[in-house]
């Protein structure tokens, strides 16, 4: 269901194409044949002929259904089994083809990109990436266009004086003060010995992604509540052991909830019992009504199953009148089955702390809605686990020695600290530029012995 242009007719052409590719016959009904004839119409062309309107006899149909007929009948006699496993097999090795070709591209992409991100240091002055170089040079276009040209005469258009006098101004600025050294040290010690030093920028653009998933999945967390984040502690340290294995019995009795309130539909059923022996009696009953239509004014004593419901003073109605005939004791079934599930589901979530908020007032299908929302964010919470294991798992060649991950916060405190290193963080290009500073203080001979040392153990003072 849904208003016009949601794709409905789309969906059903799919469905229809998908079933009729693996041999199965398709029904399908409309109370317009209208609605079947844009339907067919969507279908590939293929398709089309082995399709018939029965409802438009009177405007076609039946030639529909020679022609359909004869359709069938044609492309059986003219199938060639060799032919049809030698145009497979031919199909299949293009697509594995093209899988392979779309396998290579996203590679290449991946290492462009990452060579984006690379850091080149070519100078003191120069450093950072290709593009943050380029741009620089750009910005001192003017400064550095002073060289006389064109370069290619007979005549060096520079004396060796004044070329010697590139050297001389290209040494750059004067040492930095004491205040920004402090700086640059300060901006580096926030990573400084860190487990995560040896990531390169290579290495690291594979990593990030398991670090933002991970991310992702604990503020998610964070938002279904703290029953939840206790939960994923128990989780990932394994302390919940069998029951978190037990507690994924859940999805079955989601589904049967959710199909036995499908079944219900829009009917109205009240019942004034609601456990599994009122669901295993009524379904005893329905059954013996749907197995033998019974005639009541020729019973000779109350069937055991009419008994049982007695005894248990479990009355029910289906749209305000008592349930008395087979299709009505058999919508009873469905509503106590749905109610049932959604209450064992219940117990096993509390086993791993989490409460369903049902109110007794609730109808089954908020029941149903509750417990259906409620297990998606379990399964959302369970996915840590897996977040965590793949990021760990990224980090292992680099890592040897990552600690344990055993509760939420330990979790986003490494995903953190990966996303800390992307894009040339702020303590990664702090040491790169303590690491060219002390390498140009110890070749230049006016400088201080010792002084370059000193900033490459962040020993400085006045």
């Amino acid at each position: 269901e849904g208003p016009p242009g949601t794709g409905k007719t789309h969906t059903i052409a799919n469905l229809m194409s998908a079933l009729m590719a693996q041999g199965q016959r398709i029904l399908v009904t409309s109370e317009k044949a209208q609605a079947l004839r844009v339907l067919k119409d969507k279908l590939p062309a293929e398709l089309q002929d082995l399709c018939v309107s029965v409802t438009d006899m009177a405007r076609g149909g039946s030639a529909e259904l020679d022609e359909s007929v004869s359709t069938i009948a044609t492309r059986k006699a003219a199938f060639d089994a060799t032919e049809s496993a030698r145009k497979i097999r031919s199909l299949a090795a293009k697509r594995m083809g093209t899988k392979e070709r779309r396998y290579k591209l996203t590679k290449q992409i991946g290492l462009a990109r990452s060579s984006e991100a690379e850091i080149h240091t070519f100078s003191p002055t120069y450093s950072g990436t290709l593009a943050s170089i380029v741009t620089t040079l750009n910005s001192q276009q003017s400064e550095l266009g002073w060289i006389p040209g064109p370069l290619h005469t007979e005549t060096a258009p520079l004396d060796n004086a004044a070329f010697a006098s590139l050297f001389t101004e290209s040494q750059g600025p004067s040492l930095p003060t004491a205040d920004e050294i402090r700086s640059l040290l300060a901006r580096a010690g926030t990573a400084s010995g860190s487990m995560f030093d040896d990531i390169d920028p290579v290495q690291l653009q594979y990593i990030l992604p398991s670090a933002q998933a991970l991310t992702d999945r604990v503020r998610a967390i964070e938002s279904f509540g703290p029953h939840y984040a206790a939960l994923a502690d128990g989780i990932l340290s394994g302390a919940l052991g069998t029951l978190w294995s037990r507690a994924h019995t859940v999805s079955a009795m989601l589904s049967v909830a959710v199909s036995s309130d499908a079944a219900v539909g829009s009917h109205q059923v009240m019942t004034q019992v609601t456990t599994r022996q009122a669901l295993n009696a009524f379904d005893a009953l329905a059954k013996l009504y749907e197995s033998d239509p019974l005639d009541t004014t020729r019973w000779h004593r109350t069937p055991h199953e009419h008994s049982v419901i007695d005894q248990l003073d479990a009355r029910a109605t289906v749209d305000g009148t008592g349930a008395t005939q087979a299709t009505e004791l058999r919508l009873v079934t469905n509503h106590l089955r749905a109610l049932v599930a959604v209450d064992d589901a219940a117990h096993l979530l509390r086993g791993i702390g989490i409460e369903l908020p049902i109110d007794p007032a609730d109808s089954r299908e908020q029941r149903v809605n509750t417990l259906h929302t409620v297990w998606n964010q379990v399964l959302a919470t369970g996915s840590i686990a897996t977040a965590r294991d793949e990021l760990v798992g990224a980090l292992g060649a680099v890592v040897p020695s990552l600690p344990p991950v055993t509760t939420l916060a330990e979790a986003i405190a490494l995903a953190d600290d990966i996303t800390a290193l992307s894009g040339g963080s702020v303590a990664s290009t702090a040491r790169d530029e303590l690491t060219t500073l002390a390498e140009r203080l110890s070749s230049d001979p006016t400088v201080p012995d010792g002084l370059a040392n000193a900033i490459r153990t962040g020993d400085i003072d006045d």
